[in-house]
C-alpha cells in the first residue's frame, strides 16, 4: 500500500513538472492575444495565425527544451484517462464559448447580460476542474482572466474587449516567459540515454 502512495507521489511530481517549463502560460497568454487581435481587426485569419503559433511553440518547445530537461514520463492508466478527459472538456468549452461569443455578435435574440454571465459561470467552472484534475493551480487564474475576458466582450463594446483580451495576455504571457527562463536556469539538458526514464 505504502509503495504504491509513493508510487502515485512520483508520478504527480513528474506530471507537474511539466507545467513549470511555461508553456502552457505561453499559450494561455497567446490565445487571449489571438482573440484581442481577431476582435481588433475583424479578422479570423489573424486569429488562426495566432493560435497555430502557440499551439507550435507548445509542441517545439515541449520536445526541444522540456523533454531534454526533465525526460519523456510514461504515466499511468488513470492519469492518461485524465488527460484525455481534460483535452474533451476545454474542446467542448472553447467551442461553447465561441459559440456564444459569434451568437452575440451577430445579433442573437438572448439579453447580452444573460449571455455574459452563462459565458463567465461556464468557464470559471470548466477550469476550475481543470485546475483541480490537472494538479496546476496557476490555470485557474487563467480560467478566470478568461471567463471574465469573455464576458465583458459580450457585455460591452469592442474597444473596452481589445483592451480585456490584451491586458489578460500581458499578464500571461510574462509570467510564462519568467518561468522558461527559471526552468532552463533550474534543469540541465538530462544525458541522452536518460530522457526516456523521465525525471
Amino acid at each position: 500500500m505504502s509503495q504504491n502512495i509513493d508510487l502515485k507521489q512520483i508520478e504527480r511530481k513528474a506530471y507537474t513538472s511539466y507545467f513549470q517549463d511555461g508553456f502552457w502560460d505561453i499559450f494561455m497568454g497567446l490565445l487571449m492575444l489571438g482573440m484581442g487581435i481577431n476582435i481588433a481587426f475583424e479578422s479570423t485569419i489573424w486569429y488562426g495565425v495566432v493560435l497555430a503559433i502557440a499551439v507550435l511553440i507548445v509542441t517545439v518547445g515541449r520536445k526541444l527544451i522540456t523533454e531534454p530537461r526533465i525526460g519523456r514520463v510514461k504515466f499511468g492508466p488513470a492519469r492518461k484517462v485524465k488527460q484525455w478527459a481534460i483535452i474533451v472538456v476545454l474542446t467542448i468549452s472553447f467551442l461553447f464559448g465561441i459559440g456564444m461569443f459569434v451568437a452575440s455578435y451577430y445579433g442573437a435574440d438572448i439579453p447580452r447580460e444573460l449571455m455574459a454571465t452563462i459565458a463567465g459561470v461556464w468557464f470559471c467552472i470548466v477550469f476550475s476542474l481543470m485546475a483541480y484534475f490537472m494538479d496546476f493551480s496557476r490555470l485557474f487564474v487563467y480560467g478566470l482572466l478568461l471567463s471574465a475576458s469573455f464576458a465583458i466582450a459580450i457585455a460591452y463594446s469592442d474597444t473596452i474587449t481589445i483592451i480585456v483580451f490584451f491586458a489578460s495576455a500581458a499578464i500571461a504571457l510574462p509570467i510564462g516567459l519568467v518561468m522558461l527562463t527559471r526552468f532552463l536556469r533550474r534543469y540541465p539538458r538530462l544525458p541522452k540515454e536518460n530522457i526516456d526514464a523521465g525525471s
